[in-house]
């Protein structure tokens, strides 16, 4: 429905002011990738110069609208310079109620590009301008922010503090489960997969999909908790459920495709290939994925895609392989400070043994410690 509204604004702001058709070309190409049906950079290119050459302020500028699209397509660079050009005119404006959803996108660009000491200290001031502002909906946000990068360096306490502030935010508000208690439930089962608890990652997920898909969002880069969902469910051996997830999730896709989601789905194929015993097949898969993030800067999710390819080597007894790339996924957790998934790699590397490849740290492996 906000589509087919969309598309009229733009048929009828021809005649009006530019400012008023900048948007509407912004909000009606922000809509179509949700429904997917491409990502139009050239509409937002056109929507932010004619916005650029009024003299309206910031406050409805389209980067508002471009720059979420642009994270959801994998053009990171692009969209975070876009929020860091608008921030400083927002504050030079005093549009201060417009800053906390720009915070909030950039704490989950800068987590997306690795950045995991500047998220946190831009969800701070998120979070903070979102209260400062009375805007509980945006705290919400900020807070689902925060926790995320929280629990990705392992500070769980922390994260789950968040996490209980926004889903009470979002009961009180009543937002629906994709935009408010959905965004916490992702990272719920985010905490629950690095703690070692797939089931309860299941709980936590398991409503997403349904919901999404009642709300007409047809784009992959929408179902990202798929990805976490899908391998906690490979994890407790619901692999006919896992299945049906991916499946739809690959449609989805192939519909419009977005270079993280497809490494991420080629990922949770790999998972379900390993699990019905298909090694070869699971390799080729993790070869696709790994082809999928050289086109786009999300380290977290390679390294991800690095642990299962290593797992899958070591079950086929190809240790020395094996070895190399989870050494590989073990230094990248390490230089993203994201311990729990660190923890993760060397428990995979204890069951080969051995020393860690040249260039890594002094540590010994936990089979060296234990001799």
């Amino acid at each position: 429905r906000a589509a087919h509204h969309a598309r009229n604004a733009v048929a009828l702001s021809s005649d009006v002011d530019p400012t008023e058709r900048a948007q509407a070309i912004a909000l009606e190409a922000h809509i179509a990738f949700m429904v997917g049906d491409g990502f139009r950079r050239s509409s937002f290119e056109r929507a932010i110069a004619l916005y650029q050459d009024s003299e309206e302020g910031p406050e409805s500028h389209p980067a508002l609208l471009a720059a979420p699209t642009f994270v959801a397509a994998g053009e990171l660079e692009a969209a975070r310079a876009m929020l860091y050009e608008l921030r400083p005119a927002l504050e030079d404006w005093g549009v201060e109620y417009r800053l906390p959803f720009v915070l909030a996108m950039l704490v989950h660009i800068e987590i997306e590009l690795g950045n995991y000491a500047r998220a946190a200290e831009l969800a701070g001031e998120a979070v903070s301008t979102a209260r400062m502002t009375q805007q509980p909906s945006l705290l919400a946000m900020a807070l689902s922010e925060q926790a995320r990068v929280a629990a990705l360096r392992g500070d769980l306490v922390a994260a789950t503090r968040s996490i209980d502030e926004g889903l009470e935010l979002a009961r009180r508000s009543g937002t629906n489960a994709s935009g408010g208690a959905g965004v916490f439930a992702v990272v719920l089962g985010l905490i629950e997969l690095s703690r070692g608890e797939p089931a309860r990652a299941c709980e936590h997920l398991a409503p997403l999909f349904d919901h999404h898909v009642a709300q007409g969002f047809v784009a992959a880069s929408y179902f990202r908790f798929l990805g976490l969902e899908i391998e906690a469910l490979v994890a407790t051996g619901q692999l006919e459920q896992a299945g049906a997830r991916l499946e739809a999730w690959e449609e989805r896709c192939r519909i419009l495709p977005a270079p993280l989601p497809l490494a991420m789905a080629a990922r949770c194929r790999a998972l379900l290939e390993a699990a019905h015993a298909r090694p070869e097949r699971a390799l080729a898969s993790v070869a696709e994925a790994l082809e999928h993030h050289a086109r786009v800067p999300v380290p977290f999710e390679r390294a991800k895609t690095l642990l299962v390819k290593g797992a899958i080597e070591r079950r086929v007894n190809e240790r020395r392989a094996g070895r190399a790339t989870l050494n590989e996924a073990l230094e990248a957790f390490e230089r993203l400070g994201a311990p729990l998934w660190a923890a993760k790699a060397r428990e995979e590397l204890a069951r080969i043994g051995g020393r860690r490849t040249a260039g890594a740290t002094d540590r010994l492996t936990p089979t060296e410690e234990r001799v």
